[in-house]
């Protein structure tokens, strides 16, 4: 059988016991915008449903393993969700003209809107844009990228 394996942080925002059939349900943020690409291609349905995924929680927060070991959880406030460099790289992204300063630079990846993720995705070693805004090495690379594209279209 061929797995499609993605990798993808999220923050979870509810739970709810199980009361019908159904069973119980999770409610679970995306950390960055195009993160939701993945899900709307295995939509099945109008109501926002698809198949079977097997999903495996690993929790990134310290609070828990704090917890584990009997020392009282400390409050630490949610990490934020894609900010302003995952929305840069979105926009980059979507830009004919990026397109065309990547080709210029060499760059073999394709001449579109994914091409471009792929592109700033491998440069920086992240698996995803909303890495950048907590990453400080990533967030330097694309700051790089950024700075010598405007140098590029001639804008210094």
């Amino acid at each position: 059988m061929n797995r499609d394996i993605r990798h993808f942080e999220t923050q979870l925002l509810g739970w709810a016991k199980s009361t019908s059939k159904k069973g119980p349900i999770i409610t679970l943020q995306l950390q960055c915008d195009d993160d939701i690409e993945y899900f709307e291609l295995l939509t099945i349905a109008k109501g926002k449903t698809a198949g079977q995924l097997l999903d495996i929680a690993v929790s990134l927060s310290k609070q828990d393993s704090q917890s584990q070991e009997g020392i009282p959880a400390r409050k630490e406030a949610p990490k934020p969700k894609g900010g302003s460099l995952c929305r840069d790289a979105a926009l980059l992204c979507k830009n004919p003209m990026f397109w065309e300063w990547m080709a210029s630079e060499g760059a073999t990846y394709p001449s579109n809107e994914a091409g471009a993720k792929e592109f700033i995705l491998a440069v920086c070693l992240i698996e995803s844009r909303s890495h950048l805004d907590h990453n400080v090495e990533a967030a330097k690379i694309f700051k790089d990228i950024h700075r010598e594209y405007s140098k590029w279209l001639g804008h210094s």
